[in-house]
């Protein structure tokens, strides 16, 4: 795996954690209603972004 895909895959380990640790913060969120509903699109945008990481395609070495 070459330099960039190791600090890409790092970045976005990191990203995870990072969205994991939103996420427990904002369910705890449940007053007033705007609120919370707020937390959940913010959860729920980080989670996609996430998910929609672009990976490079892995080049043979």
């Amino acid at each position: 795996m070459s330099e960039d895909c190791d600090r890409l895959n790092t970045w976005h380990l990191e990203l995870a954690i990072l969205a994991d640790a939103i996420g427990h913060v904002l369910q705890g969120i449940e007053e007033p209603e705007g609120l919370s509903a707020t937390a959940y699109v913010l959860r729920s945008r980080l989670d996609a972004l996430v998910a929609s990481c672009p990976f490079p395609e892995e080049v043979p070495a």
